[in-house]
């Protein structure tokens, strides 16, 4: 029997994926569920890329089912090598897929952490800080196979292209974008790793399990981990409102803790918050909110603030 969604979920579901996804996802299900012994099916209130499913399994305990909308297809399969390729470590285990894009199917079977509880509910930036240095000095490890994977040279190349050709007023971003691609090639000439990277680890993608924490939603993106650094960086000093304060603490403090310089970091936080940023307001335009992150973005990295 299909999972019983509530008239609110199934709207939702309907306004952000459309009715076919909707009839995918309940299809998905009952396959799933039989497939991989699947019971206990909790809907994770949560409306981006993929519907996610708490459950239990009879093959592997508690688990995530993860089912992929018609958006993202590249970032799905990402994630999947990743997981395939830490094999938990660091990241949660991947126990089962069946990914075909050719034939709109994807899915995954994912360990669940327990408690679960979000790095962005640590109310302590100290410990939230000392949580992200702990997993990223042992995090970054070479892909078996290169090829399968975005680079984030690309993904800086690509956000600039689609900011030169955006048919949205940008009111000025594409000029970040052109500042942010020139700093990321001057800093390759030293930095120049290629390694596996997750690309937006922030509070939310760090979640607690047995005493420690895992990470989870990893995009799955080739390049220096010093790259890493940016989308937490973001998220802890400048997302939800400006703080210079947090900024100037996280900045020494990263500087000692995974023993990259002040300024790489400070470059390497203007860098994803511009391609962050221009790479939503090339779909939908600006507004003031992008332009005061950028604007504080870039007179952190200029020693402004």
């Amino acid at each position: 029997m299909s999972y019983n969604f509530t008239e609110m979920q199934t709207d939702k579901i309907i306004r952000r994926w459309g009715h076919d996804i909707y009839e995918k996802i309940l299809r998905n299900i009952d396959t799933y569920t039989e497939k991989w012994k699947l019971s206990d099916l909790e809907f994770y209130e949560h409306y981006s890329a993929s519907a996610i499913f708490f459950c239990k399994s009879d093959l592997h305990g508690d688990c995530v089912l993860k089912i992929g909308s018609n958006e993202q297809d590249e970032e799905f399969v990402g994630e999947y090598n990743v997981l395939r390729e830490y094999n938990g470590w660091r990241y949660v285990k991947v126990y089962a897929n069946d990914i075909d894009i050719e034939k709109r199917k994807k899915a995954m079977l994912i360990e669940r952490c327990i408690p679960g509880k979000m790095l962005s509910e640590e109310k302590s930036l100290e410990k939230r800080l000392s949580v992200f240095t702990d997993l990223f000095n042992e995090l970054h490890i070479a892909p078996q196979n290169p090829e399968i994977y975005v680079s984030y040279a690309k993904l800086i190349c690509d956000g600039a292209e689609e900011c030169a050709n955006s048919q949205k007023d940008l009111k000025g971003l594409d000029r970040h974008i052109q500042n942010a691609k020139k700093i990321y090639f001057e800093i390759c000439e030293k930095y120049d790793k290629k390694m596996l990277l997750h690309i937006d680890i922030f509070g939310d993608n760090i979640v607690s399990f047995n005493g420690g924490y895992k990470i989870i939603d990893p995009k799955g993106v080739v390049g220096d981990p010093i790259f890493e650094t940016g989308q937490f960086l973001f998220n802890e000093c400048c997302e939800d409102r400006i703080q210079p304060e947090n900024a100037e603490i996280m900045f020494s403090y990263l500087e000692k803790s995974i023993n990259i310089p002040e300024k790489i970091l400070k470059q390497c936080f203007y860098i994803e918050t511009v391609r962050f940023i221009c790479y939503y307001a090339s779909r939908y335009g600006a507004n003031e909110w992008d332009f005061e992150r950028v604007n504080f973005a870039e007179s952190v990295m200029n020693g402004d603030k």
